[in-house]
């Protein structure tokens, strides 16, 4: 099946309307407000199927972060046909800098992304990408914080971003859990079905 390499293209797409100005090859050394050029790492990928999904049917993939901790981005992704879900999939990639990691929320910040928690005194609307990566308007407003207005005309600032970021992460902890197989043992025992020594069974 193409499913997850078509997860990789979606994927790329929105990293390129997100992310451009810091993961592009030609990113410079002062680009993203000094972050400079990253590149962004695939850490883990599971999909989970609730409809089938017949061969050469066409759907949509649909994409956004979902969430972010101190080292990964959680990306949510939907397969997606006259508006039923047939699959949808969490990804989580760590944003480096040579061996450096880079915390999320810093680059959200710092791309404007995300409403940074410093008080402003622009006035006026500046179109800025959302975290799906459509276009967005952002409004300053004196005194305050950055707030970040939707395409209904709802606005988020901080506290907003932080209580969708939380929602996020109730689903993503899960996926994150999983890091814990690797510290369990591979054989529970000495005794197995079967052993595979890459040519057969031995």
């Amino acid at each position: 099946s193409t499913f997850y390499s078509d997860l990789d293209v979606n994927r790329m797409h929105l990293f390129g309307a997100l992310f451009k100005e810091v993961i592009s090859p030609a990113a410079k050394p002062s680009a993203g407000q000094g972050l400079g050029k990253l590149i962004l790492a695939l850490g883990g990928v599971s999909c989970t199927f609730k409809r089938e999904i017949k061969p050469y049917q066409k759907y949509q993939i649909w994409s956004r972060v979902l969430a972010w901790d101190e080292k990964w981005m959680y990306i949510a992704s939907y397969f997606v046909k006259d508006g039923a879900i047939f699959a949808s999939a969490i990804s989580k990639y760590v944003f480096k800098q040579g061996r450096k990691t880079i915390r999320p929320e810093e680059v959200f910040q710092k791309l404007n992304l995300i409403p940074a928690t410093l008080d402003l005194n622009d006035k006026g609307d500046i179109e800025l990408p959302h975290m799906d990566g459509g276009a967005e308007k952002e409004t300053g407003k004196i005194g305050s914080e950055k707030e970040v207005r939707g395409k209904e005309g709802t606005k988020w600032g901080s506290k907003e971003v932080q209580e969708e970021k939380q929602r996020g992460l109730e689903i993503a902890k899960h996926f994150a859990s999983l890091d814990e197989l690797q510290n369990s043992p591979i054989m529970p025992s000495s005794r197995a079905l079967g052993r595979f020594d890459g040519i057969g069974f031995c």
